[in-house]
C-alpha cells in the first residue's frame, strides 16, 4: 500500500495517547509511529476577544482572556489564559505572542508566570506607539513543570492604564 502524501487522512485538534501516525518508509510496508515518541505540547489563543485587563498599579496582572483551545496532545490542560501540566516532570517551552493597546508611548511589560510567581528570565517590556499599540511582542521562557504546575501571561503598565487585548498566541512545548 502507497500513501497519497496529497490527502489529509484525518482531520483531527487533538492527538490523544492511543492515535497512532503510519508511514512507509520505502519498503511499501506502512510502519507505525506511535504517539507516545512524541514530545507533550498545547496551544491556545485569543484574536478576537478585545478583553481589557483592569491595572489599577503599576504591579503585574494576570492577562485577562477568554481564550481558545489550539491543536495539543496529552499531558496538558486548558483554561482561561492558563496550561496546567498533568503527567510527569517535564522541562518545557514556553512561548507568546501578544498584541494590546494602551496609553500612547505607555511603557508594558510581559512576563509568564508559574503558579502565580513571574518566570524572571521570561519578562520583557515594551513602548506603546503614540497611537497606544504594542503589537507582536514575543515572550518566550524555559522552565521545569511538576505535575498540577501552571504557566500564565502576565502584564504590567508603568502608567498603571488599562490594557485592552487584540491578538494572543501561546504554544508550550515539551523539551
Amino acid at each position: 500500500m502507497s500513501l497519497n502524501y496529497n490527502v489529509r487522512y484525518k482531520e483531527a485538534n487533538h492527538i490523544s495517547a492511543t492515535d497512532s501516525i503510519y508511514f512507509d518508509n520505502g519498503t511499501g510496508i506502512l510502519q507505525q509511529l506511535v504517539r507516545s515518541k512524541f514530545n507533550s505540547f498545547i496551544n491556545y489563543y485569543d484574536v478576537v476577544s478585545n478583553s481589557v485587563t483592569t491595572i489599577t498599579t503599576t504591579n503585574f496582572y494576570k492577562l485577562n482572556s477568554s481564550t481558545t483551545l489550539g491543536l495539543y496532545n496529552d499531558n496538558f490542560t486548558h483554561t482561561n489564559n492558563r496550561i496546567t501540566n498533568t503527567v510527569n516532570s517535564r522541562n518545557v517551552k514556553a512561548e507568546c505572542n501578544v498584541s494590546v493597546s494602551s496609553g500612547n508611548n505607555n511603557v508594558l511589560h510581559f512576563a509568564f508566570f508559574k503558579n502565580g510567581v513571574k518566570v524572571d528570565s521570561s519578562e520583557i517590556d515594551v513602548t506603546c506607539s503614540g497611537n497606544g499599540k504594542a503589537q507582536s511582542n514575543p515572550i518566550q521562557c524555559v522552565v521545569n513543570m511538576a505535575v498540577n504546575d501552571y504557566l500564565e501571561v502576565w502584564i504590567a503598565n508603568e502608567s498603571s492604564n488599562d490594557v485592552t487585548l487584540a491578538h494572543f498566541n501561546v504554544i508550550v512545548t515539551e523539551l
